[in-house]
């Protein structure tokens, strides 16, 4: 859950190397059709076939090395926001995906280590404003990672295109 400019969630633990293609989204030949909270219900299905149940409003999918791996759609970021995740903490994001991340006004976090730091269901919190991730459930900080204003003022305003609108009015 997001306040103040703080993101706090569970995390669910994927590993190194989850592809985009048949790991966050399903193999399909078409998304284009497929609205935002249908796709919500096929997040992260090919990997944990409950995922969609399990996952909070304000939840961080966490993964290890090479995330995603592979192809990967914007589609795959539209199910993350559309089944209210708060984002991506992982040893390693794709630059590209971590990028869209932000269009949707999703947080990513490129990490290393953080992994093998975190148990699934563990509650984290993420400070925009002091770049400090907090493990809640441990009462352990567990990294800094500060984000250029420019990134904070884009998540603070839902994504890139609102961030622009309002810099254009």
């Amino acid at each position: 859950m997001k306040s103040q400019g703080t993101y706090k969630g569970k995390v669910h633990i994927f590993g190194d190397n989850v592809p985009g293609d048949g790991g966050i989204l399903p193999l399909m030949r078409d998304f284009g059709n497929i609205i935002p909270e249908e796709l919500a219900k096929m997040c992260m299905v090919p990997i944990d076939p409950n995922f969609p149940q399990n996952a909070n409003t304000g939840d961080f999918i966490v993964a290890g090395k090479n995330f995603p791996f592979g192809w990967f759609h914007e589609q795959d970021i539209i199910a993350m926001k559309a089944l209210g995740l708060s984002g991506v903490i992982a040893d390693s994001i794709s630059e590209l995906f971590l990028r869209l991340l932000f269009d949707y006004g999703l947080l990513g976090l490129p990490i290393e280590g953080v992994s093998k730091k975190l148990n699934n269901g563990e509650l984290v919190e993420y400070n925009l404003n002091t770049g400090q991730l907090y493990n809640v459930t441990k009462n352990k900080e567990l990294a800094s990672f500060k984000l250029p204003q420019v990134l904070k003022d884009i998540l603070q305003k839902g994504g890139t295109i609102p961030y622009i609108k309002e810099k254009l009015m």
